[in-house]
């Protein structure tokens, strides 16, 4: 999975991805990105997520685990929108990841580029569904 960071202007400032079991997902890898960009700038307004708007594949998990949850990371960041490109099929989940993000206020897109997306990504859909 991946996220993708823009300013409210378009400017693409950090990417993640899914890492290896137990580390980052696309969320906190990006955040983790773009923070260690904002260490090597001296303007204040540069240091601010409040003008950040965040692109992710699949609906951030709502749930603890061996990560913290991405909604929860996005929020206590101060993301201003967040665009979805598929719902998460994992039942854990299953749409507490979006209330959890508009419930802070936080504006909601699902569905952008969903067939693109949704074709990456059936290999994760079917062994959810099995599992």
């Amino acid at each position: 999975m991946s996220c993708v960071l823009v300013k409210d202007g378009g400017e693409i400032v950090a990417q993640g991805f899914t890492q290896a079991l137990g580390r980052h997902h696309a969320e906190a890898s990006a955040l983790e990105a773009y923070s260690s960009a904002l260490k090597d700038t001296s303007d204040p307004l540069e240091n601010d997520f409040n003008h950040i708007v965040a692109y992710v594949t699949l609906t951030p998990c709502s749930f603890e685990g061996r990560t913290p949850s991405c909604a929860k990371v996005l929020i206590d960041n101060k993301i201003i929108r967040v665009f979805v490109a598929i719902l998460d099929p994992d039942p854990r989940n299953s749409g507490k990841g979006i209330k959890m993000l508009t419930d802070a206020g936080i504006a909601v897109t699902i569905g952008l580029k969903l067939i693109v997306f949704s074709n990456s990504c059936i290999p994760i859909s079917i062994s959810v569904k099995k599992n």
